[in-house]
């Protein structure tokens, strides 16, 4: 009987960092694991007995392989608690069985006739039967030299040029009988080192057979590169799974190529892969299953392993790209470049030729490297953003980690709290709120489903139920990727505080979930007549009788979104004549078809407006972001809206007090001083106000104008109304009579190391007299002010500039961008 071992136990070195966290035998080839393809050869010929020997992280391939039923072969496992070396490493694998043994590596990739070479050993009557191939580069190997009857006269192993006598080499692969075993020490033992000398020294007879066909030993990555080149070219006898759709275009099950998506053979693609729109890719190419190539990306002569996204624009150029990673827009990664698994590069990053990227590493936006990504952390222990939690979906946002956040929000808020969730139209934010619902009532949480509803809504139901947490879950395309964001409101409806978002955190990365048992499990609900109520409750902030008498036309498009039957309803109770588009909830299928409904919505309401003398607004699918346009078809601009709101609460609501962001025009300032108010200069990051729980209610720490328009658009754009009745006018009128402002921002690329050390050197050289720093560095001059303020997440640094007049404004903004060019050239 013949029997196999495959001698699997090796790290790989050569080969990191695709060799962290997986052996060197697991390594994909043309996507499936080396060692696969040696079982699948031995089993062509016949051979279905097969001992795997391990050594490094041995639960990869028994996990992979289990009993070896789903290849139709018998496999067992000898793991070595220490390295036994190559020989030692087989006796262990052999025990005592009696029978022939082939011995092969499991991090080669041959097509060898294994049914000749058994014969061969057969016909020589041979105990041990080395497998030899000739090579141009015989150094890295053991050369060997053979008589006429094929005996083994002359070895040694990777020899220098000046010993190399041959080019024929040892392929690592033996043909065994069990009396070689008796050679074998206890001990650890290498083939080529200890038994080739020592049988050669006892004159035992070893042969060897000059093997026909391709073979590789993957021991680098050129090596791996080279593999892979060999099957494309079709010098491999090999097994390529997929159908052959063109000349050497192999396409696995379920494959989605774009119409206008380019391929050029030979490639190879995996099951369940996306070539989107205007995507390139190109001769010798792989790419794993289910792997992502983005609108516009191209990738030449690269193996992608699988799960991996590709996003738009990038570029891929000889690179090895891991497992799991997710490129965003723009990046760039070169020839000889790898890129380990788990990794996300931002967008515009650089990898150049040769640099190679560790597992789990996360690169900054517009990064280039220049070294090696080796140390950092493994993973990034934050899950909040500036909005919340964000990742792609599938990819970092699974229905598992949804869960497991979903018992982290439970522990936090313990049992008998209870959670408003609500989601947007998309089945993939579905799929995510049931997720973290399972989470919230594993942990005792009674859970408020809303099912489709917008976060202007989410945010009334908590308060009105008295909730604890308010959840919304979107799908937001970001860097032209498909993106879940998650946000998480407190009882009041306001983002929840930093603080308590790191104690969220730790709970999520400790795991550390007091689990309940059968009966303490939350109850699903399913809350009614909040729209009622929603609609009743806004009568305590605007007057609805003022804007009837007005009649106003309202042209509003709802974006198929979660305010469809919501906001022109509203309309109506104030008593506006609506024409309502886009007004039936609707599930978008693409990116652009986002992008052109969005296109198409801002010039159907411009002209709609513009001809019929109406106010046109547009509500985004959430509830979240509006566009107003006037009667004329000029959009009104956040600035515009918050000035309005201003003269509204100075003149009619006898406020005193306005709180705008440090980055807003100084206009608000003269609005305020001309109705004898008084503007405060608050954060951009601030989150709620400090006296209210109410945004919409006085307080005495005055209002919020800025918070009130992302809170809750839709009462915004009722108060502008009620102001517009009040003054009556138009608000074409309206806005023409507002100051103009010239505020102007442009942004610097900075890397994170730089960010404090130039905003010092900025400071120091400023007098503190003229500096306010609540958010960066605002610097006041006598007609001008510009505010150095670093991206919380991003490597850029803003400026906000403003003056009276546009030549100050020009040369104090290019004042300060030639003093950070300075500062980055002199570091």
């Amino acid at each position: 009987m013949i029997r196999a071992v495959i001698m699997a136990g090796g790290e790989g070195t050569r080969l990191r960092p695709l060799t962290s966290n997986r052996s060197k035998p697991m390594i994909p080839i043309i996507n499936k694991p080396v060692i696969e393809h040696i079982i699948k050869l031995l089993k062509k010929h016949g051979i279905i007995d097969i001992i795997i020997s391990l050594y490094y992280l041995p639960e990869g391939a028994q996990n992979y392989f289990g009993d070896g039923s789903d290849w139709n072969v018998n496999i067992t496992y000898s793991v070595e608690e220490t390295p036994h070396g190559t020989a030692g490493g087989v006796k262990k694998a052999i025990g005592n069985h009696d029978d022939t043994f082939i011995v092969l590596s499991g991090d080669g990739v041959i097509d060898f006739d294994i049914t000749h070479i058994l014969g061969y050993h057969k016909e020589k009557n041979s105990s041990f039967t080395i497998v030899l191939k000739h090579v141009k580069k015989p150094v890295d190997y053991g050369i060997v030299i053979v008589d006429d009857n094929g005996r083994i006269v002359k070895f040694i192993e990777k020899p220098a040029w000046s010993e190399v006598f041959s080019d024929t080499v040892n392929t690592g692969m033996y043909i065994i009988e069990p009396e070689v075993l008796d050679f074998i020490p206890e001990k650890e033992a290498d083939f080529s080192l200890d038994i080739f000398p020592l049988l050669q020294k006892k004159n035992f007879p070893i042969y060897g057979y000059l093997a026909e066909g391709y073979w590789c030993d993957i021991g680098n990555l050129d090596a791996y590169r080279e593999a892979h080149k060999a099957i494309l070219d079709g010098l491999v006898k090999i097994d390529i799974m997929g159908k052959k759709i063109d000349e050497d275009i192999w396409v696995g099950r379920n494959v989605d190529i774009a119409a206008d998506a380019v391929l050029k053979a030979p490639i190879i693609l995996g099951d369940f892969v996306r070539i989107k729109s205007g995507a390139e890719v190109a001769e010798y190419t792989i790419l794993g299953d289910n792997c992502v190539v983005e609108e516009n990306a191209s990738v030449r002569r690269s193996i992608i392993h699988h799960s991996t996204v590709i996003g738009p624009k990038s570029e891929l150029r000889g690179a090895i790209i891991g497992k799991r990673c997710v490129l965003e827009e723009a990046v760039s990664i070169y020839e000889g470049a790898v890129v380990s698994d788990d990794c996300q590069i931002g967008s515009g990053v650089e990898v150049p030729s040769d640099i190679r990227v560790w597992p789990d590493k996360v690169i900054e936006q517009g990064t280039r490297l220049t070294t090696d990504l080796i140390w950092g952390q493994r993973e990034k222990k934050t899950l909040f953003g500036i909005e919340g939690i964000i990742g792609s979906f599938n990819i970092k946002i699974t229905p598992e980690f949804a869960a497991k956040l979903g018992s982290a929000l439970g522990a936090y808020l313990n049992k008998n709290s209870t959670v408003v969730i609500s989601r947007d139209t998309t089945s993939a934010s579905r799929l995510i709120k049931r997720a973290i619902s399972s989470g919230l009532l594993s942990m005792g949480v009674d859970v408020f489903d809303m099912e489709i509803e917008s976060i202007p809504i989410n945010k009334y139901t908590t308060r009105l139920l008295n909730s604890d947490m308010g959840i919304y879950i979107q799908k937001s395309p970001l860097a032209g990727l498909q993106y879940i964001q998650i946000k998480i409101f407190d009882k009041h409806g306001f983002q929840i505080p930093i603080s308590d978002e790191k104690r969220i955190e730790n709970i999520f990365f400790r795991g550390d979930y007091p689990r309940k048992d059968a009966f303490e499990v939350g109850k699903m609900l399913f809350p009614i007549h909040q729209i009622e109520s929603y609609i009743s409750n806004i009568k305590n902030y605007v007057d609805f009788n003022l804007i009837k008498k007005r009649k106003w036309n309202i042209i509003v498009d709802c974006f198929n979104g979660s305010t469809s039957y919501v906001f022109p309803e509203l309309l109506s109770s104030v008593g506006c004549e609506v024409i309502v588009l886009r007004g039936q909830i609707k599930e978008f299928l693409s990116e652009e078809e986002v992008k052109n409904e969005t296109r198409k919505a801002i010039e159907n309401i411009v002209a709609m407006a513009k001809a019929n003398k109406e106010v046109g607004v547009i509500i985004g699918p959430h509830g979240e972001y509006l566009t107003i346009v006037d009667e004329t078809g000029n959009i009104l601009s956040n600035d515009d809206i918050s000035a309005i709101l201003c003269i509204y609460y100075l003149k009619y609501r006898n406020e005193k007090i306005i709180n705008i962001p440090v980055t807003s025009s100084m206009i608000i300032d003269e609005i305020a001083y001309s109705y004898g108010g008084k503007v405060i200069r608050i954060s951009s990051k601030m989150r709620s106000p400090v006296d209210t729980n109410d945004l919409f209610l006085k307080g005495t720490s005055g209002r919020y104008p800025y918070l009130e328009r992302d809170y809750d658009p839709m009462i915004t754009f009722l108060k502008i109304l009620e102001f517009a009745t009040l003054e009556d006018t138009t608000l074409y009128e309206l806005r023409e009579s507002l100051p103009k402002s010239n505020i102007l921002r442009v942004s610097i690329p900075c890397s994170i190391d730089e960010k404090a050390t130039i905003m010092n050197s900025l400071t120091a050289k400023t007098d503190t007299d003229n500096i306010d720093m609540i958010d960066g560095v605002r610097i006041n001059k006598e007609d001008a002010w510009i505010l150095i303020l670093p991206d919380a997440t991003q490597p850029l640094i803003h400026l906000y500039a403003e003056s009276k007049n546009i030549h100050s404004r020009e040369k104090i903004i290019e004042e300060y961008a030639l003093r950070i060019k300075q500062f980055k050239n002199s570091s």
